[in-house]
């Protein structure tokens, strides 16, 4: 492990705030004591349901060699320890930003930025992949947000070459503010759709939202995904010479694509990246994941990776756990399909034509689709008047619109069985297993506030989502 954070520069960003100061350098920073922390920084972030203070010794027995705190009474603690050092702040998150912010101007890295609706962490997996011939480090999980974004750039593997980074946001400001955090080489925003709703209001202020990932990297390559009305809107307003697009309709698209043939196993596709035509085989499906990939594609093109070389690495490129992962359970002769790593309507929508278009026998498991704000009764009728959902053998919802959803499928003369859950329990499980048959296409698809990878690890033992791994 190598140390790069050294104790003067500490004292520059946090202005002197010292309590207690050892000179010395530190290797990255954490906000979580289930990781190691040996010579790393701790910062106690107060969230709504945890208060990082809380967990200053169990940071100090993960052998953390420094802390920054907000806490004067709570920081007592450390004071007992001589061999630390101890920052006191007035705001834990602003100092965790302004130290990123700092080390930002140091770290001789690229970022590619990606932001969107859907498919950020997919997009972003696929590019790891298709840019394994260059030294990129990407985060192992979705550190998107205003607290993650900082904590990827203090983890950077100073020896990459590239840092593929998610760009998200809950409320207006957060692209703009992470954008310039970032100082993007390339720019991407996947789709718009409905999500964030509660911060945002509307999808139009989404896009909004969104379209300042262009608007505030002005030196970097823009790259646009004609294949949905927002963004095609972004094209058609913002594009400019050192620009990319990409199209599984239009012919002349930088990236164009299309599947010849998908399956839930194997998928065939065909089209061009930049001038060179070819095929591939993939283990995936479907448009949004179709989208996905050419934005990927474009990325490593914007970055100087050769299209010959893009094509040979297309087979390589698999769905992120969580997202689209089949199982089949031998003993009882059911097949799964787990995409609850979260959910949106458009999302959704994906979901429920996937299980029609493999299945005529579907147990569906849903649950709340969250942060819809004003729109959320609205887009969860939806699911009640869905195709897939009224044809399904039986649907199990979870959550707090599981009568909403009912009251909707009786409008409809929904003729399966429907039961339902404020919550995942044991009971919900007996139900479960009390109804599945042979042939069945077991489908679940939540928000990952609902955590239905516990479910399916109930039912199958199987870790969709590193189970184990929640706490």
């Amino acid at each position: 492990m190598f140390s790069f954070l050294k104790t003067d520069f500490l004292m520059e960003v946090f202005q002197g705030r010292a309590i207690q100061l050892l000179q010395r350098s530190y290797a990255g920073v954490s906000l979580d004591t289930r990781q190691d922390l040996e010579d790393r920084i701790f910062f106690a972030v107060k969230g709504k349901n945890f208060d990082g203070h809380d967990f200053l010794q169990q940071a100090l027995d993960k052998r953390a060699m420094a802390f920054v705190v907000s806490d004067q009474k709570k920081m007592q603690i450390l004071l007992k320890y001589k061999n630390i050092t101890v920052f006191l702040v007035p705001d834990t998150v602003k100092a965790l930003q302004s130290l990123a912010t700092a080390w930002r101007q140091l770290l001789d890295i690229k970022v590619l930025a990606v932001t969107g609706s859907n498919g950020k962490s997919t997009t972003c997996s696929f590019a790891h992949v298709l840019l394994s011939d260059f030294s990129v480090f990407v985060r192992p999980k979705s550190y998107n947000n205003f607290i993650g974004v900082p904590l990827s750039i203090l983890n950077v593997n100073r020896s990459c070459s590239f840092l593929v980074q998610e760009i998200g946001t809950n409320a207006p400001g957060e692209i703009a503010f992470l954008t310039q955090l970032c100082q993007p080489i390339s720019s991407l925003v996947t789709m718009i759709a409905p999500s964030h709703l509660e911060g945002l209001k509307s999808v139009e202020a989404v896009a909004e939202e969104k379209q300042e990932i262009y608007i505030n990297s002005s030196k970097a390559v823009w790259i646009f995904n004609k294949d949905n009305f927002y963004t095609q809107k972004m094209w058609r307003e913002l594009r400019r010479k050192n620009s990319i697009c990409f199209s599984s309709q239009e012919q002349e698209a930088d990236v164009q694509l299309n599947f010849l043939k998908e399956s839930s196993k194997k998928s065939k596709l065909a089209g061009h990246i930049g001038a060179v035509q070819s095929k591939a085989e993939l283990s995936f499906y479907g448009q949004a994941n179709l989208e996905n990939l050419m934005g990927a594609c474009a990325l490593a093109l914007s970055v100087g990776a050769k299209p010959e070389r893009i094509w040979e690495k297309l087979s390589q490129c698999h769905l992120p756990k969580g997202r689209q992962e089949w199982f089949f359970m031998k003993d009882k002769q059911i097949s799964v399909l787990f995409d609850a790593y979260n959910a949106n309507p458009s999302s959704m929508d994906f979901f429920l034509k996937s299980c029609q278009k493999f299945s005529k026998q579907n147990f569906l498991i849903l649950g709340d689709m969250k942060e819809l704000g004003e729109k959320a009764e609205e887009y969860h009728q939806q699911i009640g008047s869905h195709p897939a959902v009224l044809g399904a053998r039986c649907v199990f919802f979870i959550g707090e619109y599981a009568g909403l959803i009912e009251e909707e499928l009786k409008k409809n003369n929904f003729k399966g069985l429907f039961k339902s859950a404020k919550v995942y329990n044991k009971n919900v499980l007996v139900d479960i297993k009390l109804e599945l048959r042979a042939g069945d296409l077991l489908g679940l698809k939540a928000s990952r506030s609902l955590a239905l990878e516990r479910l399916a690890f109930d039912l199958t033992g199987q870790d969709f989502l590193d189970y184990n791994n929640f706490s």
